[in-house]
Parts: structure tokens; sequence; C-alpha cells
């Protein structure tokens, strides 16, 4: 829909159609009368583009009477309907003929129209004390309805709803009466996280005083911690089960007995944090990187673009940014030329780039992409690969991986500090946090992961 143009006579309304320059009622003759319109079908107030002024898109905003309760003041923003309307027309959506006045308008539940509900409600009679007498529907609209100006009931226009009478309720009688007697006692009180734990359908703990001793420990954590009510009783419950599953007698408690709560549909974090606290936890999990090592399958990955990544990060812990970021004209003479370093590849990540480039060339073999990796998406265009990407084919974080091969090289050449940072391209600070682990005693049984058996550093200048 478009502008029109304005009449060159009046300059108040747009032309009769297009090129005449003339609106109909300043162009001559008798013929050529405006269509009714094509939307709303009025055939008065015509405007332009076989619509009227109330329908047209760029046609002046006039105020014009609500459609329901013919309350002046209504605009087309709101659809012609004033604020009231549009409320009754939400909450009573059916559409049916009016009892009252026979129009075919939004009835409620008496099948009446706003408009004639309103005036009945106006003539209700007032019996005192917020009591009113009974509503005449057709005698209070038999004469007509008082209109009112749209969207006026409000605070802002000076209208204040009257305050709300409460009906006076029937009178208290002063009759005294006797204290019930108390009935059968409990003869044990009702414990509801026993109840809770025994729908899991495991047994009671075999140690009571184990039971309870932590079951203290969770509410004295939750109230130094603030946990919310909830929390605390699902924790309690998850602890109880717990201990029937396993039939666990004394601590300490392994984290792996813990993690059979999950199959139970319990949380095992919060019983974490407690068993922690006290010191009572035996974490025997396995690290999901020392698992991943275990497993070897990077390097030896089917896919060219995995196991070139694996020998980077394993071998030269290379970041996750210098691996997207790696371009084709990084990796030449047998080194990569990385922005702060320059790295003696290993034959191992020597062999398994030269197979990767092969895969890429006969893949893509027109693409203008500069960097080293790239996939499908990438490879139409001159981005980086993202890091999801890079994750996926590592089959776990790129930067986990590069942390345990640092913390493997300050094992290897006994923290020097110097070698780290020439090799990894990190600062001293860097250096010397990771040089805290040296000596640690989670370390010292650690399974050797470098691929080459010994220090990759060594031999550095």
């Amino acid at each position: 829909m478009t502008i029109p143009r304005w009449c060159d006579r009046c300059g108040r309304k747009p032309e009769a159609y297009k090129q005449r320059r003339w609106c109909y009622d300043c162009k001559r003759g008798n013929k050529g009368w405006p269509r009714p319109c094509r939307r709303c079908g009025s055939t008065g107030n015509y405007w332009a583009g076989g619509l009227c002024r109330r329908c047209h898109q760029y046609a002046p905003q006039l105020p014009e009477s609500c459609p329901d309760c013919l309350a002046w003041g209504t605009w087309r923003i709101d659809k012609w309907l004033c604020g009231s309307c549009t409320s009754w027309r939400f909450r009573y959506p059916a559409r049916l003929t009016c009892i009252s006045c026979g129009a075919h308008r939004n009835v409620n539940d008496h099948k009446a129209c706003r408009l004639c509900w309103r005036q009945a409600k106006a003539q209700q009679p007032h019996l005192g004390r917020g009591l009113r007498g009974p509503l005449n529907l057709l005698g209070a609209n038999r004469y007509g309805q008082q209109l009112d100006l749209a969207n006026m009931a409000s605070p802002k226009n000076g209208y204040r709803p009257h305050k709300r009478v409460r009906r006076p309720g029937p009178p208290v009688e002063d009759q005294r009466t006797e204290p019930e007697l108390p009935g059968q006692l409990a003869l044990f009180a009702r414990d509801r996280i026993a109840e809770a734990a025994s729908t899991y359908g495991v047994p009671d703990p075999p140690n009571v005083w184990l039971a309870r001793e932590l079951d203290t420990a969770i509410r004295e954590h939750a109230r130094r911690y603030g946990w919310p009510a909830e929390t605390i009783r699902v924790t309690r419950i998850a602890m109880r089960v717990l201990l029937g599953i396993h039939a666990i007698t004394a601590t300490p408690i392994q984290a792996t007995q813990v993690q059979h709560l999950v199959a139970y549909g319990l949380r095992v974090r919060p019983v974490f944090a407690v068993l922690d606290e006290l010191g009572v936890l035996d974490d025997d999990r396995t690290a999901a990187v020392n698992a991943w090592f275990a497993k070897r399958r990077a390097l030896t990955s089917p896919h060219p673009a995995g196991a070139a990544l694996a020998a980077l990060v394993i071998f030269h812990g290379l970041a996750p940014d210098e691996l997207r970021d790696l371009m084709l004209t990084d990796v030449r003479d047998g080194r990569l030329h990385l922005s702060n370093r320059v790295v003696s590849m290993a034959e191992m990540v020597k062999q398994r780039l030269a197979t990767y480039l092969t895969y890429r060339r006969q893949r893509w073999p027109n693409t203008v992409n500069p960097h080293f990796f790239i996939h499908e998406r990438s490879a139409t265009g001159t981005e980086p690969v993202k890091h999801y990407w890079v994750n996926g084919r590592l089959g776990m974080p790129a930067r986990a991986l590069r942390q345990h091969r640092i913390v493997d090289e300050v094992q290897a050449t006994a923290g020097d500090l110097r070698r780290i940072c020439d090799f990894f391209g990190v600062t001293m600070a860097t250096a010397q946090h990771y040089a805290t682990t040296l000596n640690h005693p989670g370390l010292i049984n650690m399974p050797d992961t470098n691929a080459a058996g010994s220090s990759a550093t060594e031999g550095l200048d």
C-alpha cells in the first residue's frame, strides 16, 4: 500500500484514482462515484485504493465511536474499540444476538452485550450497606442508554473507584464449648523422610547412628549455605537411599556409590557437597581426561581432522584459539609458526597433518579458506571453525587436554618454568601456577599420557 497523491484542488483528500489529480468531491461530472470500501463495506468517507478513511493505512487518524458501547473517542490503532470493550471481548468471546437491543455483539452469560449490561447495572437500586436490589435488564434499556466518552474510567482522569464494603455476617453467638479431649496418641512419631525414601524400594539404613549423624550434617550444611526447603528435603531422602542401597555401615563413602543415585532420579551434587565438607568422601572416580587418554582413540580416529587436532594438542599443547586460527602458511619446514613461538613438530604430528592435508585437497579442491582446519560450511568462506567443532572432533574440550598436557610436562621436567613458558607460550605466572602440582600426592602414580614416552621439550635450546 503506497501513500496516495493529494487532490490538486482542495488538498484535503487524495485523488480519486491514479493520475486524475482530483478527489471524488472535486472532480467534474456526476459519473464515477466511489464504490463501497472493500474491507468494511462502508459507502461513505472514501479515501483511496478502494478503502475508506477508517481502513486506509495512510489516512489521518480521527476519533470515532466504539462499535460495541458507542463511546466516543476510540482510535484505529485500538481497532476502534475502547479499553473496556476490549476486555469484555476477551472475557466473553461468544458473539451472539443481545436479548435486549438485538445487536450482534459479544454477550455475557446473561446473553447481554456490554452496553445493555452497563445500563442495567447503573439503574440497579441500592439497598444500603453494599446491598443492591434485583437487576432488570429489559426494563433498564427500554427508553435508551446513556453513552459516555471512551477510556475515561481511569485514575488519571479523576476517576476513583468506590471502597469495597464488606457485608455484615450473622451475629456471633456467645456459646462456650467444652474443650475436646485428646484422642488416641501415636506410639511413634511420623518420619516423613523415611516414608519418602521407602517409596524407592530400598531397605532402611543398617547403621541408624550413621544415618542420624549424616542427616544432622545435611541440615547444618543447608543452614550455613542458605539452601531452600525443597533442596534440604530431597538431599535428606537421597542420603537415606544411598545408605540403604549399598548397606553402608561406616565411612568413608565412595563417590562411585553416590553416582548410583542418578538411576533413582535423585540429585548427587548436594550429597557430594555434604560428604566432602565432612571429609568422608572417597573420590574414586576416574577423571574424564584420564579416561579419554586411556582410550587413545583420538590419535587413531578414522577422521583425518580429529587425528590431526588430537596430535597437536597431545604432543604440543596448542590452545583452542591456536587450533582455530592456524593458517596453511603457519605449517612449513616441519615447524608450527605460531604468533608467539615456533614449535618443532614430532614425527607422528607430521604424519597426521600430512594425511589431513591430503584429505582437505581431495574433499575441497577449490576452497579459498586460508585456515588450516575447515569443514563443510567454512569451506565456502574464509572464516575459521568454531570452538564446538574442535571439541566435537576431539571428543572432549580442547582446553582440558591442554591443561592436562601442561601438568604432564611439569612432572616430566621437574618443574622447569623456562621450558614450560617457551614450549606452551604461557606467562611465568601461569607456569608457576602449574608448578604447584609438582609432587602432588594425586599425581605421583599418574599414568604416562605422553605419546612420545618422554618430555616433548627435550632438546629445546
